[in-house]
């Protein structure tokens, strides 16, 4: 299991603090000469650049050094993107300043601290920064790399069908239950996703098979919105919609609503007032569906 490192108190402040950067990590920025802003937004030492078209997002795989290295001993990355290992991730931004813009980068990290503070399992931040520089707003967001898979492809090529196998059902179960006391924690704690989708989870088994569903792709996250039913909804139905198509059985969706709403406390019967609420999921779900089916 990833150890966790508190937002913001485990952190350092630098570029006359315009960003933090965990404590453990500050050495090695020092020796990369990423110890301002500009540094991260404009370094080229990087494995493989993701940007989506009419977005000004980039995604940027890294291959940081596990140890401090002699100075000048650390190249750009050679390895070709598809065969290397990263260990951060760094998302960084870039749109028009304006009075009430928030910085994306920080505002990230901001809720990985949200989550944390709830109990809720997470990625791990390294640093994150923001400048303004002539009308432009420039944020990043660096995070460890999770030893980890997405829940969906976790359990289309790990789960699979529903089988009579006794201990591979009951490690359904378990991953279905990680998934759930992570979903729980958040809405308990008056946060809520807005694409909760499987994609989002990643699955972490520790070698004496403990499962933990590490949730990421904070950027969008609320944090006590008015309409709290209708996120609520949302959320809820965007996981329904989500799960893997005729690999999770019907009674193991129910195992995952008793997981849910009995949260820390483990599986319990639903109540009336429960059995009501699923129906508006089911209908989102649904609904969401027919719009997904249209457009294919």
């Amino acid at each position: 299991m990833t150890p966790e490192h508190r937002w913001p108190s485990d952190y350092v402040l630098m570029d006359e603090d315009r960003m933090r950067v965990r404590r453990d990590y500050v050495e090695v920025f020092e020796q990369l000469e990423w110890t301002t802003v500009d540094s991260i937004m404009t370094t080229d030492r990087v494995a493989h650049v993701r940007q989506k078209p009419k977005h000004d997002r980039e995604i940027v795989q890294l291959n940081l050094p596990t140890e401090v290295p002699p100075l000048g001993a650390l190249p750009k990355p050679s390895i070709p993107a598809e065969t290397a290992t990263p260990t951060a991730w760094l998302k960084r931004h870039r749109c028009a300043a304006t009075e009430d813009s928030t910085s994306e980068g920080i505002g990230e990290a901001d809720r990985v601290g949200w989550l944390q503070k709830a109990g809720v399992p997470t990625l791990n931040v390294i640093a994150a920064g923001a400048q303004i520089t002539g009308g432009v707003e420039e944020s990043f967001f660096m995070s460890e790399h999770l030893h980890a898979e997405p829940a969906h492809e976790y359990w289309q090529y790990g789960m699979g069908k529903p089988s009579t196998n006794s201990d591979h059902m009951a490690k359904r179960r378990r991953v279905l239950a990680a998934i759930a006391r992570t979903a729980s924690r958040l809405h308990r704690a008056n946060l809520f996703h807005r694409d909760l989708y499987w994609s989002h989870f990643y699955i972490d088994e520790s070698k004496d098979g403990v499962v933990t569903a590490r949730l990421i792709d904070l950027q969008r996250i609320l944090k006590n919105p008015r309409r709290r039913w209708r996120w609520w909804i949302k959320d809820m139905g965007q996981f329904r919609f989500s799960t893997p198509k005729g690999l999770v059985s019907a009674s193991e969706i129910a195992h995952w609503y008793k997981c849910y709403f009995g949260g820390d406390h483990g599986p319990r019967p639903l109540t009336a007032a429960e059995l009501l609420w699923c129906i508006p999921i089911r209908a989102r779900a649904a609904i969401q569906r027919w719009r997904f089916d249209r457009k294919r």
